[in-house]
């Protein structure tokens, strides 16, 4: 009697999205709803898989952590990051979170699906567990975890035992972490967290001076980061296309 049960609440009709409760269509309070993605395109596309690629070709296999940042601001380093992390799970099925670590100028705030949530910087403070803080995103397989609300008020949030905690957590919870950094020259946040990661991508303006570039390197080098490679970003048409845009 129980299997006849079984087969006729599979054949009752399920009610449709009309009929089910508001509660039960709500979407979570917090969603990451993304905008086009440049992965979208295909040019793009194969330009991020052959980022992706590199990647973990000079990650040797053990690079679960990366952190994506630039010497100066407006080179895009949040494109390549998102962009980044959103191939890896879209088209690699990784599982991958995506972390706002630019307290300066931040960006996924304008992509929430609701108020501002606690983030990155709640999460340096209170030590608290990770899943406070992640959000999912639109993107299949890829979770975020904002700036935050609140701004450091010293750096004794980037401590090495809150950091090292942060980073723990990530790569225990995913397969592939990336990390959205500040500017390096200017930002000491970075320079902490380039501590800790398993590699550093620098994105690097195509005008960009060699003066300010070096002085981003030497700064990585200085806290034995491991640069992994750079990415040229924002050329012009005459350009060589072998870098990202």
């Amino acid at each position: 009697m129980s299997r006849i049960s079984e087969l006729m609440e599979m054949t009752r009709p399920r009610p449709s999205a009309q009929e089910m409760p508001s509660d039960m269509l709500r979407e979570p309070e917090h969603v990451l709803r993304l905008p086009p993605l440049l992965i979208d395109g295909g040019d793009a596309l194969q330009e991020f898989g052959c980022l992706h690629r590199n990647i973990l070709i000079l990650g040797q296999g053990n690079l679960r952590t990366l952190m994506v940042c630039s010497a100066e601001q407006s080179s895009g380093t949040t494109t390549v990051a998102l962009n980044l992390a959103s191939f890896a799970a879209r088209e690699e099925g990784i599982s991958t979170l995506l972390v706002e670590a630019n307290f300066h100028s931040p960006t996924l705030a304008r992509y929430q699906n609701g108020s501002r949530c606690d983030g990155l910087c709640e999460m340096l403070t209170d030590q608290g567990a990770l899943n406070n803080y992640v959000m999912p995103a639109t993107v299949p397989g890829l979770s975020a975890i904002s700036a935050g609300r609140l701004m450091p008020t010293s750096n004794n949030a980037w401590t090495r035992s809150r950091i090292e905690n942060v980073v723990a957590q990530c790569r225990s919870a995913y397969s592939f972490v990336v990390f959205d950094a500040a500017p390096v020259n200017g930002s000491e946040e970075s320079l902490h967290l380039a501590k800790y990661v398993d590699g550093v991508i620098l994105v690097v303006k195509s005008h960009a001076s060699a003066e300010t570039v070096q002085r981003c390197k030497t700064a990585l080098e200085r806290v034995r980061a491991r640069i992994l490679g750079v990415v040229l970003n924002q050329q012009t048409p005459a350009a060589s296309s072998n870098g990202t845009s």
